[in-house]
């Protein structure tokens, strides 16, 4: 049997490009040269810290609403900001026993064609205000169950190892919902996300324990967001205590009131969009008074 000798493949021309002249740039077709860029940001902090009176102070805002806030109807109400306002409202959550199998929610759905449609038509707005992005989360869990958990957010599929919150985080939150905005943001509009208050205990070596306030997010909805956030904002109020020599009570003398844009012991925060050095801001006696230091820090 004779063994064919083994041929080696012709070998390939090498790929000419054409010469590149000393004063060009190989990657001018590449380097996106962009300016305009809006502000995504996120407001936190207890309720009645007035999150939402100065998230109303943003250039033009249009206000995307979940079911049970009511800041921005009473502002209309009490006239603090213009009955103009334009707000949109989503529809509730469903009771667990009622999520529709398959469907999604609408409320989410609402969400998505409102972002889509704010993003790629031309409109009178430059500032799209989620009130509050706490409520939005809920929905996107309810919408989550309904197209990959057949409606049943009480199934040890759904709850088991927080399957169902983690996918709804990953498939709908970061895959969907996110993108929309960067879009947004990239057409130097601006989005400003309202947030409920929680905290979390911090463990100190050297001292008691403390509480540290955080966004009301789900871990891996929270953690998706904030990579993304241009500035984590804290609404915070300081009370002024003093305490009698003799009778060792304590009373309060006045508060402090001040937007927190740089993580301290006690509360999360950052920045990427404020001068360097600057970690807070304090709060004027108006909405807005504090527009206009926060303004100014953000250079808008």
């Amino acid at each position: 049997m004779t063994i064919p000798t083994p041929t080696r493949p012709a070998k390939k021309a090498p790929v000419s490009r054409p010469a590149i002249k000393a004063s060009s740039n190989p990657f001018d077709d590449l380097i996106d040269t962009r300016t305009t860029q809006g502000k995504f940001l996120m407001l936190y902090g207890e309720a009645g810290e007035g999150k939402t009176s100065l998230a109303a102070q943003f250039p033009s805002p249009l206000f995307v609403v979940t079911s049970g806030e009511q800041g921005i109807f009473l502002l209309k109400q009490r006239s603090v900001v213009s009955q103009n306002l334009p707000v949109i409202a989503l529809d509730e959550l469903f009771p667990h026993e009622f999520i529709p199998q398959g469907t999604g929610h609408p409320g989410w759905k609402k969400c998505m064609e409102t972002l889509e449609m704010f993003r790629d038509d031309d409109h009178p707005y430059q500032t799209l205000v989620i009130d509050s992005v706490s409520g939005l989360q809920d929905l996107c869990f309810q919408h989550c169950a309904s197209q990959l958990f057949d409606g049943d957010m009480d199934s040890e599929a759904f709850t088991g190892w927080f399957r169902g919150y983690s996918k709804a985080a990953e498939a709908f939150w970061s895959a969907e919902f996110l993108p929309i905005i960067l879009s947004i943001v990239a057409r130097g509009l601006n989005v400003v996300l309202v947030a409920h208050q929680d905290y979390k205990q911090v463990e100190n070596p050297s001292g008691p324990d403390f509480n540290r306030f955080q966004p009301a997010l789900q871990k891996g909805i929270w953690n998706f967001t904030k990579k993304d956030l241009h500035g984590v904002f804290y609404l915070g109020r300081e009370v002024m205590v003093v305490i009698d020599k003799k009778t060792k009570k304590k009373s309060t003398t006045g508060d402090r009131r001040f937007i927190g844009l740089a993580p301290s012991t006690y509360y999360i925060a950052k920045t990427w969009c404020t001068p360097e050095g600057i970690t807070e801001l304090e709060c004027g006696e108006s909405a807005a008074a504090s527009w206009s230091v926060l303004k100014e820090a953000l250079g808008m």
